[in-house]
């Protein structure tokens, strides 16, 4: 994700708890995200029927609110980058929780971030027609990228992939 990131919030509603809910929100994401993308949007973020934040196609959603770190509670996969992103904010005293985001506060962020694995820690420039940081990752967005890419690099989390017969 690059610095110029722009995600929309998706009209379509992300349905969870029941199997055809997780099938539908599927397609949901796919049927949202394209229709977003069409408007100037590089992805979509969904939001459940009561209005709170779930997640992105393939990817977690962070938002920064008065120097706290935020992802949402529900309706996303629980996974080894968010978790990763969780204990870089806990090493670099950030705090940070697994909390319910209204709609509301995702769009009242200071800043917003996705986490992928493949693509570590990406931060938003903007959400809907909102310029976030002068149109720049934030502060603590940039410093949870560098820390994630250090650590990456350092070898942590990493386990190094060998050849088949290296293993016989």
């Amino acid at each position: 994700m690059n610095a110029d990131y722009k995600l929309k919030i998706a009209s379509v509603l992300l349905v969870v708890g029941t199997l055809a809910g997780c099938v539908g929100g599927k397609t949901a994401f796919k049927s949202g995200n394209r229709a977003e993308i069409t408007h100037d949007y590089d992805t979509a973020i969904l939001c459940d029927a009561q209005g709170y934040v779930t997640e992105g196609p393939g990817f977690n959603i962070f938002v920064v609110k008065d120097g706290r770190v935020l992802t949402p509670d529900r309706g996303s996969l629980h996974g080894i980058t968010r978790l990763t992103v969780l204990e870089i904010c806990a090493e670099l005293g950030i705090e940070a929780a697994v909390a319910p985001i209204p709609r509301g506060l995702l769009e009242d962020a200071d800043e917003v971030f996705a986490a992928t694995t493949a693509g570590g820690v990406m931060p938003a420039s903007r959400v809907g027609g909102r310029i976030l940081g002068n149109d720049r990752p934030g502060p603590i967005s940039a410093r949870l990228r560098e820390t994630y890419w250090r650590w990456h690099e350092e070898g942590r989390y990493r386990t190094p992939v060998r050849p088949l017969e290296a293993v016989a």
